[in-house]
């Protein structure tokens, strides 16, 4: 999920440069992969719920904080990878 985030931004990048194509498949992988990931968080919560296993719930939300904040802090520098 946070793949296609990065994903998307190099869209964004390639879509405004000035005489580039039009290249809708990387927005479209971007979306694609956000709803998989999406899917794929939500199933491992309900499943995780239905199993009462409330430890290892909270370890995995942590860790999705903990990524999320790292993705957050890394973008600047992969946004500067790009151009």
């Amino acid at each position: 999920m946070l793949f296609s985030v990065v994903l998307y931004l190099f869209f964004w990048r390639v879509d405004n440069e000035p005489g580039a194509k039009d290249m809708p498949v990387l927005l479209w992988t971007a979306v694609s992969l956000c709803s998989l990931g999406a899917v794929a968080f939500l199933g491992g919560n309900i499943l995780l719920t239905l199993k009462k296993a409330w430890r290892l719930l909270v370890i995995g939300w942590v860790l999705c904080v903990a990524l999320l904040i790292g993705a957050i802090a890394l973008s600047p520098i992969l946004l500067l990878f790009m151009v």
